[in-house]
């Protein structure tokens, strides 16, 4: 195997030559973002600013419906902002808060719903939304977001289905869609990090969801250490997108101490299983792949997440967990 600089180093070029939507953008953005590396977060900071929308959607490309998908681009703009202290990087900004917070369709109780066509709240706008805001400042707001869509979708195992439609009153997909619970899983971790230190009282119910949703996803993970596509049906696909986004929630929550030390070992023994899926250029083969999500491929959030796991990694090898 490569040394991990080189990996890394390749895995990072081969995420910024994808093709990419809203969140796809987002998620680079954030792998950007944690690797602190201004000179690539600033310019991908005014690329989604100046693919805005009359409404505020930043990020947005051809007919694209999302409504919530845009949020994941908010953080990594509010840093690239603060670094720069442009006025264009702020007005956009400002512009996608308010979209979010009074012209985002959403249901009865507040819950901003997925797509702008349709009544629908899905797993993955756990993880492009609330942490968006309560960096902001709206923290009490992030977590009504947040139990908004985990209350609809979670099942009595405490694993969450894929698509809750309101008009409903149901789950429309409620397929336990491997990725899907990574996104709650990672959005738990990333709005964990984004809430104020004196509110113990939204943190202790996240870490409590975090704890029980991980134990729940392991307790579904096969030998190889790869999950299927649909956590319970062994004859879908496996992939290993799934596989190093719980890895890379493990080292996170690890290091701001929302989990204990004793899932390292397990973390460590997730990115071993994904390591043969990445070729000599860095790419991740074998997860969740788009344009479809129905077969296994590759795909820009898997590219994503492959750079943040190896960035925690980094950093836990040179004691910066610690």
């Amino acid at each position: 195997m490569m040394p991990m600089k080189q990996l890394a180093d390749r895995a990072l070029l081969a995420l910024l030559s994808s093709q990419r939507h809203s969140w796809e953008q987002g998620v680079a953005m954030q792998a950007v973002m944690d690797l602190r590396r201004m000179d690539l977060l600033i310019p991908m900071a005014y690329e989604c600013a100046n693919r805005i929308r009359p409404d505020g959607r930043i990020a947005s490309m051809g007919d694209e419906h999302a409504c919530t998908d845009p949020a994941s681009c908010g953080l990594p703009l509010m840093v690239a902002a603060r670094e720069t202290s442009e006025p264009f990087l702020f007005w956009a900004l400002h512009r996608l808060l308010r979209y979010i917070l009074e012209d985002a369709p959403r249901a009865g109780d507040g819950t901003v719903f997925h797509l702008d066509h349709s009544h629908e709240i899905w797993a993955d706008s756990a993880y492009m939304l609330p942490p968006f805001l309560a960096a902001m400042g709206y923290a009490d707001e992030a977590c009504r977001q947040y139990w908004g869509i985990v209350h609809r979708l979670q099942n009595e195992q405490g694993l969450i289905r894929h698509i809750w439609n309101e008009d409903q009153a149901q789950a429309t997909d409620p397929a336990l869609w491997g990725v899907g619970n990574g996104w709650v899983l990672a959005g738990t971790v990333r709005l964990l990090q984004q809430l104020p230190e004196d509110r113990e009282d939204l943190a202790s119910p996240l870490r409590l969801e975090l704890l029980q949703l991980l134990q729940v996803l392991l307790s579904h993970l096969p030998e190889n250490r790869l999950f299927h596509n649909i956590l319970d049906d062994e004859h879908s696909f496996q992939e290993t997108n799934l596989t190093q986004m719980v890895a890379w929630s493990i080292l996170c929550a690890t290091k701001h101490r929302f989990l204990d030390t004793s899932y390292l070992k397990t973390a460590h023994a997730l990115a071993d299983a994904v390591a043969p899926h990445v070729d000599r250029y860095g790419i991740l083969h074998d997860a969740c792949g788009a344009p479809r999500f129905d077969r296994a491929g590759m795909a820009p959030e898997a590219q994503a997440f492959l750079v943040m796991l190896l960035s925690e990694l980094d950093a836990e090898s040179q004691g910066l967990h610690s």
